[in-house]
């Protein structure tokens, strides 16, 4: 069985959770800013394979597990 990684990932930060560590917008720049408080912005979706690995790295490294990844099937 072959598994395929999907085409993007969009990435949700649960806003209530994050307490604005910036790992994400450190990580994932092209992906993710951060507004004028340090909290994380997205910028939009994970469309390349960089970019998607460093959207995975992101999630996995949240302190608080605040950001989830949906695939983007537009």
């Amino acid at each position: 069985m072959t598994t395929h990684a999907p085409a993007a990932l969009r990435p949700e930060i649960d806003l209530d959770v994050c307490k604005g560590h910036g790992r994400c917008y450190m990580t994932a720049p092209d992906v993710f800013d951060c507004d004028d408080d340090g909290y994380p912005v997205v910028l939009g979706s994970a469309t390349t394979s960089a970019a998607i690995r460093e959207v995975e790295r992101a999630a996995a490294n949240c302190p608080e597990k605040a950001i989830t990844l949906h695939p983007d099937v537009r």
